[in-house]
């Protein structure tokens, strides 16, 4: 498959610009009580297991259109965990909810735009982040991100290899932004013959994980 969209680019562009306003089975207030159910037992199945680090509830709240109509069921799946007591601390990434007009606008001012991102950091015990522009703005955004005093992830960083999810695609709704430069990969680690875009990323990665066994 490829990631939301066809073999010619990676993902839909009438949802992600919100054209379309996507879907979500939490928008059934019937299913209330069946979510309920699920997220108390992976709560009480890995709420204590050392293997999970973090439970990020919601991968950018308020895409597709949906602005904050996902917020009220987020702040129950946060609170069922919380009564739960998982021992792992619980987030909502930031990544630009709310951006009046063009995404490219909040790549060049990486702030709160909106009261969705707002209470995604409120809602977290720790701040992570997803963020698709340059290096220099990449530093703005973790500089706006340091003032809440948390620890910081940017938890969507990289895919694994050409083929696998098509990461490797520029996305059509930012290939005309200025200053993109869609010759430059987006997350995969390695073209489809399995080398390296960077070896000195690999090398990161590595040393990051050095007392991990999974690079044995």
């Amino acid at each position: 498959g490829f990631f939301g969209g066809t073999s010619d680019n990676s993902f839909d562009e009438e949802t992600q610009t919100g054209i379309t306003v996507g879907y979500s089975i939490t928008d059934d207030e019937e299913m209330t009580p069946e979510i309920e159910k699920y997220v108390r037992e992976l709560a009480k199945r890995y709420g204590q297991d050392d293997r999970v680090i973090i439970w990020n509830i919601w991968n950018e709240l308020g895409n597709s259109g949906r602005g904050e109509k996902s917020l009220p069921m987020a702040k129950k799946v946060i609170g069922w965990l919380r009564e739960e007591d998982v021992k792992q601390p619980l987030t909502i990434e930031m990544w630009g909810a709310q951006v009046k007009g063009n995404y490219y606008e909040w790549l060049n001012n990486p702030c709160f735009h909106g009261e969705v991102d707002r209470e995604n950091i409120e809602l977290s015990d720790i701040i992570t982040f997803h963020f698709y522009g340059d290096y220099t703005h990449a530093r703005r955004m973790v500089k706006f991100l340091k003032q809440f005093n948390r620890p910081l992830i940017n938890s969507y960083f990289f895919g694994l290899v050409n083929g696998k999810t098509q990461f490797h695609i520029a996305w059509d709704f930012i290939k005309e932004y200025p200053s993109v430069d869609t010759s430059v990969w987006m997350h995969d680690l390695y073209h489809a013959d399995f080398t390296p875009y960077d070896q000195e990323e690999l090398d990161i990665l590595k040393k990051c994980n050095e007392d991990k066994n999974i690079w044995k």
